[in-house]
């Protein structure tokens, strides 16, 4: 029989902030088997979201291991579990998938119009692969050459687009190679219609602003 840990304190808020006002099981709770190893586990999937993302918005340990989270708030909304889950409940949670802010918001707020369930796969696509550079989003220096290039990760491989001499052109060919991808993935990953319309646009405005960019780099 395994030896049971003791739940979390009810009354207790989470990061600080949240309020788990389930009238249910649903938290984290810690226990060590008869082997004397010890486990956490998740009651309900959906709760492990709803912390996780208060988690990213309140916790200063979260904010040391990745900064970019600094910033990011969280809707009133949601500080009660329960208006969290009737929200996911109604718009497509999957244990499978992952609370994305970026696509449908503008990556600054978790809420209820700024949300939406997602892959992995497309959660990461919209964001792409940084490369450990100064240079534009999907740009690298060939040394040798002394060219600019560009070059997009997919399907877990580095696929170079060209050469070039002008590195705004490279950043440019990169972001429209990305908006052509981006049609796979959502047919791949069979994304809701109204979060690949969402996708789609933000990916062209990407283009649309390294147009711009590039023809500056001519003037």
């Amino acid at each position: 029989m395994a030896n049971k840990g003791v739940p979390r304190k009810r009354n207790s808020l989470i990061y600080g902030w949240g309020i788990n006002d389930s009238i249910s099981p649903v938290g984290l709770h810690d226990y060590t088997d008869s082997s004397g190893v010890f486990h956490k586990l998740w009651i309900d999937p959906v709760y492990k979201a709803w912390r996780g993302a208060i988690s990213r918005c309140k916790s200063a340990a979260t904010h040391k291991r990745l900064p970019n989270y600094i910033g990011v708030e969280i809707s009133e909304e949601w500080k009660g579990f329960e208006s969290f889950k009737s929200w996911a409940l109604a718009n497509g949670f999957d244990p499978a998938k992952v609370l994305d802010k970026d696509i449908v918001g503008d990556g600054s707020l978790y809420s209820p119009t700024t949300c939406c369930f997602v892959s992995t796969r497309v959660n990461n696509f919209l964001v792409g692969h940084k490369l450990k550079n100064s240079l534009p989003l999907g740009v690298s220096l060939d040394k040798d050459s002394g060219k600019y290039v560009a070059q997009v990760e997919f399907m877990n491989k580095c696929n170079r687009l060209g050469r070039f001499n002008n590195m705004w052109e490279a950043h440019l060919v990169y972001c429209r190679k990305k908006l052509e991808l981006s049609y796979i993935v959502i047919n791949e990953e069979q994304v809701e219609d109204y979060i690949a319309t969402a996708l789609t646009a933000k990916l062209q405005k990407k283009v649309d602003e390294a147009e711009i960019l590039y023809q500056q780099s001519l003037i």
